[in-house]
């Protein structure tokens, strides 16, 4: 006999072919519950490929087989002798669905397209959609219990559901791990269908006894009504206690598919074992409940541990893409497995007796169902928006107390006894509990170091929740401000990124009259654009955001009172296949693909709708994130040129990357228009120092498709999403390879090209322009390669063309920042009595602005007023007392004035601070002029030990040698 038969005990019948059919029914209801739960993942995926993610829509698909689910188990007895005919025709309408795609979408956008009121039609069309495959789903499990209770002697429902919630656990994984990664969306599905349809064939032709008797319907056990309240407020907290550990899964692991598909899988496991448990030892539902209390106590008490432990193992984990998932469902499980299998065990531990098994359970099932779908709402619609996720779990402990203080009737020492549970849980939440945690990013935790500097490095979290989403500010201890998405930080909103992008992009549009903006975020991209254009739609999927964008107004032109801009909450995928209307331009700033929903905005198909909605002429504007990787960018290059011609490439900082692509040659037509935007000119020029029309001097590449990609390089599509796959698995969240070949690429007439509209027009400025943005980094040293090649004069053109440059910022700028700018570069070329004068401007707007009080200290001191240099240098040391350049150069200027005694304490604070060879040299002098001579013999030693060929220390020593 089998070890499946073994497991569920020796069947009644003994007969050689009862005793196969006996051994084989437990493999079918296994694979029943591997097909049966993979089509809420599989047709979540292709309802969002069509509709968009929107989470109304994703809840009206889980709601809707709840429902379906709930009201098929109820009824599921009536149609006991169809229940091979119910596994069939789960096959059949799955295989409809993957092969009618085309006509689906068609039917959900044939009625006429209102962005205000299409949401509400779209929502009744996915109810009716996927209502017939949810009750056919839910008709299953109670016929196979009931089935296997003609089987076997004993308790049936307790294997049955072991079984079915085992094999619905390992499809989760199997499908989004396995199964989807190889085949595909679409060969998924009718893999999956062509199980059920084995299944139900299976059931037709081997089970034909089974159907010939049907129980009587009025034969069934009815639980009494304080064990069905008890049930139902179980079954509450269960709905809640899942998506609560959905959102903490998105923000401490991350915003992919794979979190919902691991949460999900780490439930029906739950169930399963809790189910194993039950039948065991016995246990009743006052076990379960109790240690449903101490599962929830533990997730408060192990949270900070838990993280720290992922932290520090992660990096060992994810170099391997096959341990990586089991390993995220590990830390899951020892955070939250405890309350998972509790609440998995309490429909078994309420059957204790069986009569009319299909019956039973079906009824059982459905309460539990009804009961689910009505604690997912309250949890969408009330909880989640108002609570935070500490106080949601006391919420959750409190309901399962009362499920507990039902179960015994009210009776005084449970209701004691759940209270005492209660104040515990709420104890240590108070206590031990650190929401914190939870905003840092799920990136942060991919290391034990990075997790403890953003521990250290922020400094106030603003959250606002929403139904489903969560977004917050996160304020760090620099003052920077930062976007939080659901467990993914965005962008520095202190930074000039979004405006760039919106002014680079409308620089490329063949015309102004109107725009495309998908992902409102902060509104400054939006606004950015609404500045040059007569109209912006701008399209936000997150109605939290959209709801705070006035916290916000100091980034976004306080963009809620543009009337031109019309902010649209849909999905942008939705919306464009929707949408009849042609742009010049739309741009892309929604969420970098490392957020799960994004990556679909990277596919082929919907590049195929964007061309859809651009005009002939028209540019397409997409941005890059260095942290997709290598991999990652040349998935998304190869999907590019499959749906352009042409992508041109610019920076926007040193990890994010603008493209724009039409199908046109790309020139800056709106050059002056944005130019002369005066809103924007001057938000730009007073926040940042920044001169819009050096803006295109950020050119890279005029089309970098012509840039070679990897071998065996997926294009990314809806039905085989590559680069979502790609960033759930990053090793190297950086792409050098990608950089290395882009620098090879870069060319200063392919930039020339493009920039040669504006005005000045100099190719220096290519590598001036990136040297004020990064500083001496790859960009502006790549350009300064190519630019002394060319130039024979390099040296005199680049430093004519930075001081024209920085004097010019200056002088049109005429901010703090644009004269510091330039007197830097002016103390740099010892243009010292231009410099004073740069910081004397600085000094009358800002006395203690960076570095000015160094900066007029160094040229009173080359100018020869020694006294008003050794004041500004004291000043400067009051304000950064760790400065070592000011350290250094007020020792020297003490030695100077004849105090070797203090000149000695400064230079031994700079090289506290840090050892230099130049430092020891000057102590050498202090010591000489002290008439230390041994002391500065020493000095000179360690001078040269760090700088071995220094020609003046060689010197000094040889004429210490010879006094």
């Amino acid at each position: 006999m089998s070890h499946a038969a073994r497991v569920m005990n020796t069947f009644s019948n003994t007969s050689p072919g009862m005793q196969l059919k006996s051994g084989l029914f437990p493999y079918l209801l296994l694979l029943s519950g591997f097909a049966g739960i993979s089509y809420e993942l599989l047709y979540a995926r292709m309802l969002g490929n069509i509709i968009g993610d929107q989470w109304l829509v994703s809840a009206v698909i889980l709601l809707t087989f709840l429902l379906g689910i709930g009201i098929g188990t109820r009824f599921a007895h009536r149609l006991w002798t169809y229940l091979w005919l119910i596994e069939i025709g789960i096959g059949l309408f799955a295989i409809g669905f993957a092969f009618s795609s085309d006509l689906i979408e068609s039917w959900f956008y044939s009625h006429r397209f209102d962005s205000t009121q299409g949401i509400g039609v779209t929502l009744v069309q996915s109810f009716l959609l996927l209502l017939p495959p949810a009750l056919l789903i839910g008709c299953g499990l109670p016929l196979f219990a009931g089935y296997l209770g003609r089987l076997k002697e004993g308790l049936a429902f307790a294997p049955a559901y072991f079984f079915h919630c085992l094999g619905a656990a390992l499809t989760v994984l199997l499908v989004e791990f396995w199964l989807f990664r190889k085949l595909g969306l679409q060969a998924t599905v009718l893999s999956i269908a062509c199980l059920n349809i084995l299944i139900g064939l299976f059931l037709r032709f081997g089970y034909h006894e089974l159907r010939q008797h049907t129980p009587s319907i009025n034969q069934y056990i009815k639980l009494p009504n304080h064990q069905l309240i008890a049930l139902v407020l179980l079954s509450i907290a269960s709905a809640i206690f899942q998506l609560w550990l959905v959102k903490i899964g998105e923000l401490l692991l991350g915003p992919f598919r794979e979190t919902f598909a691991l949460v999900l899988s780490l439930v029906l496991l739950g169930i399963a074992l809790g189910t194993w448990l039950v039948k065991r030892f016995q246990l009743d539902f006052r076990h379960v409940v109790i240690a449903n209390l101490i599962g929830i106590t533990w997730m408060i008490v192990s949270l900070g541990y838990a993280s720290e432990l992922y932290a520090e193992l992660y990096p060992h984990a994810s170099q391997n893409n096959g341990l990586l998932p089991l390993f995220k469902l590990g830390f899951l499980a020892i955070f939250s497995g405890l309350p998972a299998v509790s609440f998995g065990a309490t429909i078994p531990a309420l059957i204790t007796r069986q009569n009319n098994v299909a019956r039973e359970s079906g009824q059982l099932l459905f309460i539990s169902s009804l009961a689910n779908a009505a604690g997912f709402l309250l949890m969408l619609f009330v909880l989640h928006e108002h609570v935070s996720y500490g106080g949601l779990i006391v919420i959750i402990a409190i309901i399962s107390a009362l499920g507990l203080i039902s179960y015994f009737k009210y009776q005084t020492h449970a209701i004691l006894a759940s209270g005492a549970s209660v104040a515990i849980v709420l104890l240590c939440q108070q206590n031990l509990w650190n929401e914190q945690l939870l905003y840092l990013g799920y990136d942060k935790l991919h290391s034990l170091a990075k997790l403890e500097k953003a521990k250290t490095k922020i400094e106030n979290i603003d959250p606002f929740k929403g139904h489903k989403d969560v977004f917050a500010l996160n304020t760090m201890n620099d003052g920077h401000t930062f976007l939080y998405l659901n467990g993914y930080r965005s962008m520095d909103l202190n930074r000039p990124h979004e405006q760039i992008v919106g002014a680079m992009s409308a620089m490329f549009s063949p015309r102004t009259d109107k725009a495309l903006v998908l992902g409102v975020g902060s509104g400054a991209t939006a606004a950015t654009v609404g500045l040059v254009f007569d109209q912006v739609d701008a399209i936000e999927i997150n109605s939290v955001l959209l709801e705070k964008l006035d916290l916000m107004s100091n980034y976004n032109f306080d963009i809620l009172k543009a009337k031109n801009i019309n902010i649209i909450h849909d999905d942008g995928i939705r919306y464009t296949k929707a949408s009849k209307q042609k742009y010049p331009l739309i741009i892309n700033t929604v969420t970098t693909p490392l957020y799960f929903s994004s990556s679909k905005l990277y596919t082929l198909d919907y590049l195929h709708t964007i061309k859809q909605r651009l005009t002939p002429d028209g540019v397409y504007a997409t941005w890059v994130d260095s942290r997709i990787g290598d991999r990652g960018m040349d998935i998304t290059l190869q999907t590019l040129r499959q749906a352009f011609e042409k992508c041109a490439l610019s920076f926007i900082n040193l990890e994010y990357f603008l493209l724009l692509c039409s199908d046109q040659t790309l020139a800056l037509h709106q050059l002056d228009n944005v130019t002369k935007q005066t809103e924007l000119n001057d938000y730009l020029i007073e926040k940042f120092s920044l001169l819009s029309n050096m803006l295109p001097y950020s050119l890279l590449s005029s089309n970098i498709l012509n840039l070679s990609v990897g071998s065996n390089i997926p294009i990314n599509t809806l039905d085989y999403p590559a680069l979502e796959f790609e960033m759930t698995q990053l090793k190297r969240p950086r792409f050098k390879k990608f950089l290395n070949q882009l620098y090879a690429h870069m060319d200063i007439d392919d930039a020339g090209f493009i920039i040669a509209k504006t005005n000045p027009s100099d190719p220096m400025l290519l590598a001036v322009f990136s040297h004020q943005m990064f500083g001496d980094s790859s960009i502006p040293k790549q350009w300064r390669s190519l630019l002394l090649q060319r130039f024979s004069d390099f040296s005199y053109r680049y430093d004519a063309s930075q001081m024209a440059y920085y004097a010019y910022l200056a002088a049109e700028a005429d901010t703090v920042m644009a004269h510091y700018f330039y007197a830097h570069h002016l103390i740099k070329r010892q243009r010292y009595e231009e410099a004073l004068r740069e910081s004397l401007i600085i000094t009358a707007s800002n006395p203690d602005y960076r570095d000015v009080n160094y900066f007029l200290a160094i040229c009173y001191g080359h100018m020869g007023d020694l006294n008003q240099a050794s004041r500004y240098y004291e000043k400067e040391l009051n304000l950064h007392p760790d400065n070592i350049y000011a350290l250094k150069e007020m020792g020297a200027l003490q030695l100077r004035r004849g105090h070797p005694d203090i000149s000695l304490g400064y230079i031994d604070k700079a090289l506290a601070l840090e050892e230099s060879a130049e430092h020891y040299y000057l102590r050498a002098d202090a010591l000489v002029a002290l008439g230390e001579k041994a002391a500065a013999m020493k000095a000179l030693q360690n001078s040269l030990a760090l700088e071995p060929d220094n020609p003046l220390a060689l010197a000094k020593i040889n004429e210490l040698n010879t006094m």
